[in-house]
């Protein structure tokens, strides 16, 4: 009788009894992904030195840049978000969004500034009620969250009814990572999973 049994298992016997990710598990993993991208976005934004050397051309750019990833990896995520139709809508809604924040900061010499950040609270908070009705209704909470913080800038930021050196005016970038990044993070939390 051996002392020692051997129960080392292979590489592939070990990855092959991992249990596989439910499909709202990996959804919820893109939206932690999704989060932390806004949050950076933001960041990036609301750096004034990166502000001034980059210029507002460099700053779309990198907004573009990061929903690109964000797009690239949930796709890698939820492979079936593709067939399903959520990818056109998530991306159509982001164009729109790029294509009016463009128009209101170039044609319109920045006219409507202020209510960039109120518009894509508005976009997302679309795009979550169309997700929801398609995918898991919990995502209108995601959506009634970017409602409030949309109203929260629009009537704040877009009306003037915060003082223009208050902290939320001066880092409205920043705000605005923080406001609709955070509820991404928590929703990707285990603690939010399907009952």
């Amino acid at each position: 009788m051996a002392l020692y049994e051997d129960n080392t298992e292979t590489q592939s016997q070990i990855i092959a009894n991992i249990p596989r990710l439910n499909a709202f598990r990996r959804v919820q993993l893109a939206f932690g992904v999704w989060g932390v991208l806004l949050i950076v976005g933001g960041w990036l934004h609301n750096n004034y030195s990166a502000s001034i050397a980059w210029g507002l051309p460099a700053l779309l750019v990198i907004w573009l840049g990061l929903t690109l990833v964000g797009f690239v990896a949930l796709y890698w995520l939820q492979p079936t978000v593709l067939p399903s139709g959520l990818l056109f809508v998530w991306a159509g809604l982001s164009l729109l969004g790029l294509f009016l924040t463009w128009l209101i900061v170039y044609p319109l010499n920045n006219v409507s500034r202020e209510f960039v950040s109120a518009l894509w609270h508005a976009l997302f908070a679309l795009g979550y009620i169309i997700s929801g009705y398609y995918m898991d209704r919990r995502l209108w909470w995601l959506a009634g969250w970017e409602v409030l913080a949309g109203l929260f800038m629009l009537v704040g930021v877009g009306f003037g009814v915060l003082p223009d050196d208050s902290l939320i005016y001066q880092n409205k970038g920043l705000t605005f990572g923080l406001s609709s990044g955070l509820p991404l993070l928590i929703a990707a939390l285990p603690v939010w999973k399907r009952r």
